[in-house]
């Protein structure tokens, strides 16, 4: 596990130096719809393999599935218009640590995780308790920090996608 936090840590410091060199080219009042959506569907199927590896109880995967794409999708959604959601309330800027895009961008990752990871356990907490019938922690937080991190990974996506998904 402290080996874990520690990649971690190293991630996000990346991330951040990243997105302050890239903070200047972003667009702050506009609705990034059709690349947040891709990330987004990508993502969400990656998640969807990934559990598909995890899980092996056939109703369960597949609704989970579903709604792990949706929830990529959604999270893709709100992490690329991070700066549009600061553009109009200007007040959260002033919030310790959550006033700055990295900031919000990794409270939503953990959030993301959480939900993964609990929805991957609740065939656990319903008595079900058999091999494969959850994620590993593992999974869920590198699906929460890839949606997290989806605006500053689209650029290495964009290129295989086709023309009506690259924005």
């Amino acid at each position: 596990m402290k080996k874990l936090t520690i990649l971690v840590l190293l991630a996000v410091f990346a991330v951040s130096a990243f997105a302050q060199q890239r903070q200047a080219a972003a667009p702050a009042g506009q609705l990034i719809l059709i690349p947040a959506i891709a990330m987004g569907l990508i993502l969400g199927i990656y998640e969807f393999l990934l559990l598909s590896r995890d899980v092996q109880i056939g109703g369960h995967k597949f609704t989970h599935g579903i709604t792990a794409i949706l929830i990529c999708i959604a999270g893709s959604v709100f992490s690329f218009n991070v700066p549009l959601v600061f553009a109009l309330v200007p007040q959260l800027k002033t919030i310790p640590l959550l006033g700055t895009e990295i900031g919000v961008r990794v409270l939503l990752g953990i959030i993301l995780a959480a939900k993964v990871h609990g929805a991957s356990q609740a065939l656990k907490g319903a008595g079900l308790n058999v091999p494969g019938a959850g994620e590993t922690w593992f999974h869920s937080i590198l699906i929460g920090g890839l949606v997290a991190g989806g605006p500053f990974l689209f650029p290495f996506a964009k290129p295989l996608l086709p023309k009506f998904l690259q924005g």
